[in-house]
């Protein structure tokens, strides 16, 4: 199928020149309408005109003079504002000399307190531990058991077997009373020193020194049995056949004699106890008084500490308030100053003054009247030539079955993907992302014939790879898409 020729080049020139003297004709209109004399309680303003040329449409071009009078209040108002402005400009002139001599004696700066010295030095750091007494000397060995001599006791002149049987079991006996208690405390001592050594129940060390305890407690009560069964016999043969009354009186002092054994060694023990218990008390006492000393010489670097760092804040806080002193001192000075020179300023630009001027309310401004635009003739003429040109290639596009296959499914031309991506062929454009290598848009769009597609903008792949981009013979743009990647 054959294309559609393009239509003809619009005539730009002809369109300018319209162009040019629509505007031109357009602002002598509203510079017409602007120009209106005013009157106004403050005074008048009127406007005279002076032809200076002729417009390319024959209209007369005018050069206006703009005549403002006041009325003679507000005149009079002006007169006495400038007079009194002179005045203050002859007092401006007069300070001059007041300023020279300010710039000739510049303010001194006030001598600032520098970091106050530290007071680490004087803090106290450390304090010795006192070495408190962890243990107290025995008061001397305990007497766990007394002389036995119930072997010498007489119990019956029976038979000499009943009468070493009776024997043995009363030595037995009078052994092991005293073996119980024995053991009992010493099973005790062990099981408190083992603790006090760290060993705990279970341990290889704790299971041996059990094992010795029973071992020496089996081999006491064996010793006690077995001289018990020898007292036993021994007694049986050396008290049968003595008189019943004499074994008595025997037994007797025998029993006495314990007795007084036993209350003597009761009494050391008890000696030895209570001994014990003042050399506890003792050191007890030793200890407190340590730790009391301890503690006061806590309490004597605390204070100290305290002390010190107390000093250090008052001689921060001094140079601080100095310093502040020093500059509230420079800021008055500075003020002080400063005061004369700021009236003289506001003297010279007379900041205070109010002076009458004429409002501006209803005052045209000529000048702004060229900025008055006519018609667009020549834009009017460019977008009927662009529209001309957009539906010519809209026909030849729909028209050609090349392009089709081109846009459908990116054919081949020239060996490339060529699709045509030109944005004036597009609308209902549509962003989707952005092209991760060039940084570009990805769109989807319609053509102007009704078709969908996807892909890059040629305009805008033309700023980043141009020779990705390939301008058709209808004057529209292409792409080679198989140089994007894609």
């Amino acid at each position: 199928m054959g294309k559609s020729s393009a239509p003809p080049a619009p005539d730009y020139a002809a369109a300018a020149q319209q162009t040019a003297a629509g505007n031109a004709n357009q602002a002598l209109i509203a510079q017409y309408g602007s120009m209106t004399n005013q009157v106004t309680p403050y005074g008048s303003v009127t406007y005279t005109p002076n032809q200076v040329g002729t417009s390319p449409s024959g209209d007369p071009l005018n050069q206006w003079t703009q005549t403002v009078n006041m009325t003679p209040a507000e005149q009079a108002m002006f007169d006495q504002n400038q007079a009194i402005n002179q005045q203050l400009g002859n007092v401006a002139q007069s300070g001059v000399g007041y300023v020279q001599n300010a710039m000739n004696n510049p303010l001194q700066g006030q001598t600032l307190a520098s970091t106050p010295q530290s007071t680490t030095n004087q803090m106290v750091t450390g304090i010795q531990m006192p070495n408190l007494q962890n243990q107290v000397a025995n008061a001397g060995d305990i007497t766990r058991s007394f002389a036995n001599n119930a072997n010498q006791l007489q119990t019956s002149v029976q038979d000499p077997n009943l009468l070493a049987q009776n024997t043995t079991d009363a030595l037995y006996k009078a052994n092991t009373q005293y073996l119980d208690p024995q053991f009992e405390q010493s099973q005790s001592n062990l099981e408190n020193r083992l603790a006090n050594q760290g060993i705990t129940q279970g341990s290889e060390a704790y299971n041996r020194a059990m094992l010795t305890q029973s071992n020496a407690k089996q081999q006491a009560y064996d010793s006690a049995r077995n001289n018990a069964i020898s007292g036993g016999i021994n007694a049986a043969q050396g008290l049968f056949g003595m008189n019943l009354q004499g074994g008595q009186f025997a037994n007797q002092a025998l029993g006495q004699q314990f007795g007084q054994n036993q209350t003597m060694q009761q009494a050391q023990n008890s000696a030895q106890a209570q001994q014990f218990q003042q050399n506890m008390s003792q050191a007890d006492f030793a200890n407190q008084a340590a730790q009391g000393m301890f503690g006061a010489s806590m309490q004597n670097a605390g204070l100290q500490n305290q002390s010190a760092q107390q000093a250090y804040q008052q001689a921060l806080q001094s140079g601080q308030f100095q310093n502040q002193t020093a500059q509230q001192a420079l800021a008055q000075a500075q003020a002080l100053q400063q005061n004369p020179i700021n009236m003289l300023n506001a003297v010279r630009t007379g900041q205070q003054m109010q002076v009458a001027q004429m409002p501006q309310v209803g005052v045209s401004s000529p000048a702004g009247l060229n900025q008055v635009a006519g018609p667009d003739l020549l834009g009017a003429a460019t977008a009927t030539g662009q529209y001309n040109q957009n539906a010519t290639n809209a026909a030849n596009a729909a028209s050609s079955n090349m392009w089709g296959s081109l846009i459908g499914a990116g054919g081949a031309l020239g060996g490339a993907a060529i699709m045509k991506s030109d944005r004036r062929l597009k609308k209902n454009i549509v962003k989707l992302g952005i092209h991760k290598t060039l940084g570009i848009g990805l769109y989807a769009w319609d053509y102007l014939w009704g078709e969908k597609g996807c892909g890059v903008m040629a305009q805008e792949l033309e700023h980043v790879m141009p020779e990705a981009v390939i301008t058709m013979p209808d004057g529209f743009k292409a792409v080679n898409y198989s140089m994007l990647g894609a």
